[in-house]
């Protein structure tokens, strides 16, 4: 059974219509004050530990915010 790639799937063009969701004042960067705002948006209130998971894994830079 093949598998499917997310990654490949997503252009740029669609990753940066998702970046746009979180980065809502187009500063170019995502903090996590910005993911929680999102995610309670959406109806989903985001937990300490998932919030730290979603920095760690993209905050490749640790300046504390996610950048595109």
């Amino acid at each position: 059974m093949a598998t499917i790639d997310v990654k490949e799937l997503l252009t740029d063009d669609k990753i940066r219509e998702i970046f746009q969701v979180f980065d809502t004042d187009n500063c170019g960067k995502i903090t996590p004050d910005d993911i929680v705002k999102a995610m309670t948006k959406f109806g989903h209130q985001i937990t300490q530990k998932e919030l730290d998971a979603i920095m760690f894994e993209h905050d490749i830079d640790e300046c504390g915010a996610i950048s595109f």
